[in-house]
């Protein structure tokens, strides 16, 4: 028997957790180089505002990233355990929706009790942590392509 993420302690839990949020910057980076992180975004964690008019977050997870459809379309992605009325069900959304800010720790329990519940799949922790190496490398990749924007030194003349 594997040990899962629900065996670790409550302070691990929520590091484990936090390896495994995806921002909507990192998955914008995938959208246009899915490269960055091999092996996809299925069973990760995402922070989406459900609020209409005043923002209201909820945490879910990740089952797949869809193409968009037109050109100037934007990613979409199916989550689970978005809607809390209806938690089992599978919800569309798009990236825009997805929050940069880390998961506060009332989210971090809503993550840790829909786990237990079984709206959420719970991982094997080797799985987890493997998944936490994989976003680690992907962020880092992300990083260093924000200064290539800046235009590269005109060679000096000899």
């Amino acid at each position: 028997l594997q040990p899962m993420l629900l065996h670790l302690e409550p302070r691990a839990l929520r590091e484990a957790l936090l390896a495994l949020q995806l921002t909507r910057d990192l998955l914008r980076g995938l959208a246009a180089s899915p490269s960055l992180m091999p092996g996809g975004v299925e069973d990760y964690f995402v922070r989406l505002n459900m609020g209409s008019k005043n923002y209201m977050y909820v945490p879910a997870q990740v089952v797949k990233m869809q193409s968009p459809e037109g050109a100037s379309g934007e990613h979409q992605m199916q989550v689970r355990g978005a809607d809390r009325n209806r938690p089992s069900s599978l919800t569309l959304t798009r990236l825009t929706y997805v929050s940069n800010k880390p998961f506060t720790e009332e989210e971090l329990s809503e993550i840790a009790s829909n786990l237990a519940s079984g709206v959420l799949r719970n991982l094997p922790q080797a799985v987890a942590r493997s998944m936490g190496a994989r976003r680690a490398a992907g962020m880092t990749k992300l990083q260093p392509r924000r200064s290539e924007a800046a235009p590269a030194p005109a060679p000096a003349l000899a």
